[in-house]
């Protein structure tokens, strides 16, 4: 059961503060960020209550944001045990890095 009732700005919050750091000055691409606040969702068992820009409406709310070649960015870096079970960096999302930022956000073996 995936609740739909869930608010973008809370969810995103919790993402942030589970899976990542600020950092000035080192940029991450939004869509990298979207596609694993996709599998935080599912590892939550909540839909995605909102599209790609609402979610970068609310990452901009706690997070400095720039565009560079027409591409959002944001001053953030993932925690290093989310890093880590990103294959250090290499985001391809499939049922093992599912599982291993399961793994890193639960903390559960």
């Amino acid at each position: 059961m995936k609740p739909k009732d869930i608010n973008m700005q809370s969810l995103v919050d919790g993402f942030i503060d589970d899976c990542l750091t600020p950092s000035p000055g080192t940029w991450t691409l939004a869509k990298h960020l979207y596609e694993i606040f996709g599998v935080y969702c599912d590892e939550l068992d909540v839909e995605l209550p909102g599209t790609n820009i609402t979610f970068g409406m609310a990452m901009s709310r706690r997070i400095q944001k720039r565009i560079s070649n027409g591409l959002s960015q944001y001053a953030i870096v993932f925690k290093p045990e989310i890093f880590v079970a990103l294959d250090h960096g290499g985001i391809d999302q499939n049922e093992q890095t599912g599982s291993e930022i399961s793994k890193a956000v639960t903390g559960e073996e």
